[in-house]
Parts: C-alpha cells; structure tokens; sequence
C-alpha cells in the first residue's frame, strides 16, 4: 500500500499522488503502523528494529537518510559526526539520536536549528564518500569528528575502536589529529588505546577501564 522509495521512505507528495488519502495518513500515524522521520517522511513500523534500543537506532538513522535525501536537493551538505557513524555503520557510545549532523564543507556558514547541526568546515575529496548514493563524511573523518565533539574519553574511545574495525587507517586518524583543537588531546589518548578488536562500544570502554 504505500510507496516507499529505494531508502524504505515513504514521502507525503509521492504517497498522495499514488492514491493514498490525507485521512489514511493521519490514522497510520496514530496507529503507529507509519513513523515520522522526518516533515512528510515516514517509514513503516516492520523497518524498524524489534527491541525498543534498536528501534530508536534505526529510525534515528532513517531520519538521517531523510535529511541527507532533502538535502541532496537543495544546499549540498554532507552527513557528518553522530549522522554519518549512523549510516556508516560505525558503533557509537550512548549517541545522541536527537539531532542530524551535517557539514557545509566551507570555513563559516555553521549554525545550530532544533534538531539540526550545520557545521562549518573544509571537506577534502578523500574525506566524503558516498554510501547507496548519500554523501557521507569517510569513516576516519567521521570517527575524528565524533571523538572531537563528545564531552568524555569512553565515547571517544569507542568510536576510534570502532573506526579502527572497519578498516581506518591509524595513520590517517593520527593526521587528522595533527592540528591543535578542542578536544584534541583526549581523542589522540582515545586513539593511543584503541585497537579496533572490541565487539561493541560498550566493551571498548570495559576493556580499558
């Protein structure tokens, strides 16, 4: 019944013009059997996880395909930090699944909304890839991103285990740490410990405590 896109979204416009009624809409929604992800973007309850931790996950990354698939449209932002790891696929501690994440790719121009991060800043072509068509900030870019921006060593921590397990090179995360910044310091200490054999975030953590 509903016509979902390549990514499982399902978009107002497109359900509308396919036969599908404003009333059913609004009664998917509060049955739950449609959720939101986005401003006339929804999913189907079945593509979510089964367990709630999972369920929060995944639609937490589905918003992220939303915004990356209404950006792509528009201003040309990439996925970045949390957003990016989401789509990558790159385990995170205790993320923050409240806002998206992106970066413009320029030196100014950064800006916070309600649950969305515009960052500023350069992106070199080794820096995006491009995952089942969405632009997304590379596995070392993202792990240095995430490691910078998070407020304590454990989830810095976890996010180089994980980068390193998904094939980072520790030499390209070791220079993207060159340059002296906010947060610097504890993610070269992150990386130092980090050895990409940990399962899950949470054992990168107990294993060095």
């Amino acid at each position: 019944m509903w016509p979902a896109d390549r990514y499982g979204l399902i978009w107002r416009g497109v359900a509308l013009d396919s036969g599908v009624t404003e009333r059913e809409i609004r009664e998917a929604v509060r049955r739950h059997t449609l959720i939101p992800v986005g401003r006339g973007v929804y999913v189907t309850r079945e593509s979510l996880g089964p367990d709630p931790g999972q369920a929060l996950r995944d639609r937490y990354r589905l918003r992220c395909v939303a915004a990356a698939v209404g950006t792509a449209r528009d201003c040309g932002n990439v996925l970045s930090h949390e957003s990016a790891a989401a789509v990558l696929g790159l385990g995170t501690l205790r993320p923050d699944l409240t806002s998206i994440h992106l970066t413009n790719g320029r030196s100014n121009g950064g800006h916070r909304r309600p649950h969305r991060v515009i960052h500023s800043g350069g992106l070199r072509d080794d820096e995006v890839v491009e995952v089942n068509g969405l632009a997304v900030t590379s596995i070392s870019r993202t792990a240095v991103d995430v490691a910078l921006s998070v407020p304590d060593f454990p989830r810095a921590l976890s996010v180089m285990d994980s980068a390193l397990r998904l094939g980072a090179d520790r030499g390209v995360l070791l220079a993207e740490l060159a340059r002296p910044r906010r947060g610097v310091a504890r993610a070269r200490r992150a990386l130092r410990h980090a050895d990409g054999r940990s399962d899950n975030p949470g054992e990168s953590w107990g294993g060095h405590r």
